[in-house]
């Protein structure tokens, strides 16, 4: 008779169940607030709310737009630009910005990244020729272009009170780290957000607004989570020369996924369909197109050879303990099977 103890349900479960590299990270509390307004006046303007909200957070002027072209149409009629300027970013940057760049003739002059800090590396010699250079953190803040957008979409929340940049976008959508609509507008600029004001077409529901704000609140806390998470892939993978990691200092600038840079894509393949078989459905970090840029050798080799690991509030420590511990087996026998080739070059 086995000495082994049965394995709890809960705990059998998660032992075999697929672990998502995604999870919506809406909690009890964002339903219950969002639910209260569409059981009163679920379409009533929830411009002013993400306005308030927002302006106290960062102790500026806001305004808040319906979407994401909205929002640069009103940037390019309130700064003047022509149709097809030029405006520098990271190819990184949330992909919705891509598709209102577009809608308003603008014309985007794509940065290339570091495939592991995910930094954009500016180039002074395309940036001083665009109206505008966006910058995601963790890249700092420039002064290669004569207008400055800083945009946290994809972090979640302000990472300084006192930012250099002409103004601040921060986007709510579904395939962000903050679900809701629509889009706010941050500057000290007050003769900026009149003109903004001025070009505004439509305004965000109040439902939407709830969810956004809602969803910001929680994000000091998610980040908390997430890099607890991060920490333990870094003390607990081994790399053994086969991959690199996202470094620790990433996490501390808002809700970034966690990514290993792996030495060739076949490589790469491999331990995503290793991991796969397991039930640990991970990809690369770049799930839109961006054709563009594939002459960047650094988002090319994101593109290429870089796998993100699950990194959410879904993932529990029996969850990550199977990623872990799959990877792990995975880079043993590669090295051994490694070994073993060497060894009979060698005797022959």
């Amino acid at each position: 008779m086995s000495d082994e103890k049965p394995q709890k349900p809960d705990a059998q479960a998660q032992s075999t169940n697929t672990i998502l590299l995604h999870h919506p990270e809406i909690t009890e509390s964002d339903e219950a607030v969002v639910q209260a307004v569409l059981e009163t006046t679920p379409f009533a303007d929830g411009s002013s709310h993400l306005e308030r909200h927002f302006s106290q957070l960062f102790n500026t002027s806001a305004i808040a737009f319906s979407s994401a072209s909205a929002a640069v149409i009103a940037l390019k009629q309130a700064y003047g630009w022509p149709s097809g300027a030029s405006i520098a970013l990271s190819p990184l940057s949330h992909p919705l910005w891509h598709e209102a760049l577009a809608s308003a003739w603008l014309t985007p002059c794509w940065q290339d990244i570091n495939p592991l800090t995910l930094s954009t590396n500016l180039s002074p010699a395309t940036t001083q020729d665009s109206v505008v250079t966006m910058v995601t953190a963790p890249s700092p803040v420039t002064d290669f272009s004569p207008t400055i957008w800083e945009d946290l979409s994809l972090i979640g929340h302000p990472t300084t009170q006192d930012s250099k940049a002409d103004f601040i976008t921060l986007l709510f959508s579904e395939s962000g780290p903050i679900h809701g609509q629509g889009v706010v507008i941050l500057s000290e600029n007050t003769s900026l957000i009149q003109k903004l004001t001025q070009h505004r077409q439509t305004t965000v529901s109040l439902a939407a607004a709830t969810l956004a704000i809602a969803q910001q609140k929680g994000v000091p806390l998610r980040q908390q989570h997430h890099q607890k998470q991060a920490s333990h892939y870094q003390q607990t993978l081994y790399e053994r020369g086969l991959f690199k990691k996202t470094p620790l200092a990433l996490f501390e600038s808002g809700l970034h996924p966690y990514i290993i840079v792996l030495n060739s894509e076949t490589d790469r393949d491999t331990l995503k369909e290793f991991l796969n078989r397991a039930r640990i459905l991970v990809d690369g970090p770049i799930w839109y197109r961006v054709s563009e840029c594939d002459h960047l050798a650094g988002f090319d080799t994101l593109k290429k050879r870089a796998l993100a690991l699950p990194l959410h509030t879904g993932i529990t420590p029996p969850h990550q303990k199977r990623i872990i511990n799959r990877i792990n087996r995975w880079s043993q026998r590669y090295v051994s099977q490694l070994n073993r080739t060497n060894l009979e070059k060698s005797s022959v």
